[in-house]
């Protein structure tokens, strides 16, 4: 059921490029009708069935669908916004809200926000906007947190849960993989017909692959999909190496991982690569020696086959795929001999370090509780050139600048507490002979499940020093699961000692 309703959100927003209006709204009501009718039974299964909702979203998450009067919504926020209209109505009717063990981080990072209110910049009505829009999305961050750690799913529960990222995972790199020669032949579902611009000379080399594995019709750009992909990677791989008949035959599970790599490779988004390099780094620091063999055999594989895949696109269709690498790695090398002439606006990685540089100047203006959220891209331009990015591409130094210290110390405890509550589960679980008992076997999916979760948060975590987003639903989602294991868990262990001691 839910790999046919991957394929059905799929088949609709490749059509949407035809009656975007129409599609948009058709699905949105039905969500919204979905969503309504679920509110009016504030349950356990609701709850899922939200979560659900917001997990498959997230590779829609860029997609704008129209409402009324051209205005757009994102999926995530659609489902987010019911997941938390979800838990208030679940507090009214009586339910309890549980505090995940991130809960303190989360607080703080909010009164930071609050604190930076005071900061004194030039133009108090435009900080006032900007914070006002600003400080709505974290607080939205943080009732979503609330609101996924708040819900009481079993592990069975939670393990179809993750079959089910898994399976939409796979289904979005074939859609995307199929873009390429969709719009190369003009086949249907692709987007665009695109001309070979060696014939045209209307295309650069460096955007040339970009406009071709463009898979417009869910992402805005390769780059989100390449990263959705490497999140994706971070659930399969640990899966492959842990529990390789999560699906029942090993075959299956490595099939979906060639298939997100495959995606990957495609997307050629350095971003994506750069990130993968760091996944692939914690894990080899995390797994044992085992794990650390299969894991630099996969990745030896992927490297030799994605090089060959790429010039073999190259040597077919004429585009300058390997042109468009070289470029940018030659752009890299001049930068750190001085010439920053050969960077490619608004797309090199290290164009990062300058943004840095800036709202680190900017943060000199107020240390402690920084400029104001919100308040980075109204004073930013004082320090620098023009920022391509449109705000400081390193949420670290972004944090920093826009809430200072207060606000980056808060922001790290978040990120590092949540991370040590799952690496706590999975490194210090041994469980022999699950099988023998429910409540054990249960124990040892939560433990499982914390692995995958863990790396999924540890690549977003990373992802921030590249430009991550906090005010992206997908993150707080994240958080919210990073939260939501160790309670479980922590009750699992609880209710089990209980059991123990009625028995004596």
């Amino acid at each position: 059921m839910l790999a046919g309703l991957t394929l059905f959100f799929c088949a609709i927003f490749s059509w949407a490029f035809t009656f975007a209006e129409l599609a948009a709204e058709l699905v949105t009501g039905i969500a919204v009708g979905l969503s309504m009718a679920l509110l009016l039974v504030p349950s356990r299964r609701s709850g899922i069935v939200l979560m659900y909702g917001l997990a498959l979203s997230i590779p829609f998450c860029h997609f704008a669908m129209v409402i009324v009067g051209d205005q757009g919504i994102q999926w995530q926020h659609l489902f987010g916004s019911f997941l938390i209209f979800h838990l208030i109505v679940r507090i009214l009717f009586g339910g309890k809200l549980r505090l995940a063990p991130a809960t303190g981080w989360i607080l703080a990072f909010v009164a930071a926000t609050l604190i930076s209110t005071f900061a004194f910049i030039d133009e108090p009505a435009e900080h006032v906007t900007e914070f006002a829009k600003s400080e709505i999305q974290y607080l939205y961050g943080v009732l979503l947190f609330f609101s996924i750690s708040n819900i009481n799913p079993k592990s069975k529960e939670l393990i179809w849960f993750l079959k089910a990222m898994l399976i939409m995972s796979a289904l979005v790199a074939l859609f995307g993989i199929y873009q390429l020669p969709a719009r190369f032949f003009g086949w249907p579902g692709g987007v665009v017909r695109l001309n070979n611009p060696s014939l045209s000379g209307e295309f650069q080399a460096h955007t040339a692959l970009k406009d071709l594995t463009r898979a417009a019709s869910i992402f805005s750009e390769p780059g989100y999909f390449g990263r959705f992909l490497v999140g994706s990677l971070a659930l399969s791989l640990p899966i492959a190496l842990h529990r390789p008949k999560f699906f029942g035959s090993p075959f299956l599970i490595w099939l979906i991982i060639t298939i997100q790599a495959g995606g990957l490779i495609i997307s050629s988004s350095m971003g994506a690569w750069y990130i993968l390099a760091n996944l692939t780094v914690v894990m080899f620091l995390v797994e044992r020696v085992v794990e650390k063999v299969k894991l630099l055999t996969w990745l030896g594989i992927v490297s030799i086959f994605g090089i060959a895949i790429l010039i073999s696109i190259e040597l077919v269709s004429g585009f300058p795929i390997i042109m468009t690498v070289t470029e940018r790695i030659h752009g890299i090398i001049q930068y750190f001999k001085g010439d920053m002439s050969q960077l490619i606006a608004g797309e090199s990685l290290v164009q990062r370090i300058e943004t840095g540089k800036i709202a680190l100047d900017v943060w000199k203006e107020n240390p402690v509780i920084g400029v104001g959220v919100g308040s980075y891209t109204l004073i930013s331009y004082r320090y620098g050139e023009y920022n391509p990015f449109g705000f400081a591409a390193n949420s670290l130094v972004n944090t920093l600048a826009e809430t200072g210290l207060v606000g980056l110390i808060a922001l790290l405890g978040l990120s590092f507490s949540s991370l040590r509550g799952l690496w706590k589960i999975f490194s210090r679980t041994t469980i022999v002979n699950p099988e023998e008992n429910p409540g054990i076997r249960e124990l040892a999916d939560l433990a499982f499940l914390a692995r995958p979760f863990f790396y999924l948060l540890a690549v977003e975590v990373i992802y921030f020093h590249l430009g991550g987003f906090l005010m992206r639903p997908e993150v707080w989602f994240y958080f919210g699961i990073a939260g939501l294991i160790p309670l479980l868990y922590r009750r699992k262990i609880i209710e089990i000692k209980l059991n123990e001691n009625k028995q004596l």
